[in-house]
């Protein structure tokens, strides 16, 4: 579907979807594919790491572990 709104020239900044699309594979395909941005519902027992240096020395955490506030955006790194 994604690919026919690029063919269409569909004019959009980011890709909102539900859990069952939240994959490696598809958000790969997003933001290094198509250079876009997006929002995904995580699964709670997913791992992510807080910060790229977290990433790179392989420090993640549940998804269900961290302290969530409400109406808050945070910036995750997932396990490639």
């Amino acid at each position: 579907m994604l690919q026919v709104c690029q063919q269409n020239q569909l004019r959009y900044r980011s890709v909102l979807s539900d859990n069952g699309f939240s994959s490696q594979e598809n958000m790969t395909f997003i933001k290094v594919k198509m250079e876009k941005d997006f929002i995904m519902v995580l699964k709670s027992n997913r791992t992510v790491a807080l910060s790229l240096e977290d990433k790179r020395r392989g420090r993640f955490v549940r998804v269900d572990a961290l302290p969530l506030e409400e109406n808050t955006v945070r910036l995750t790194y997932l396990k490639a």
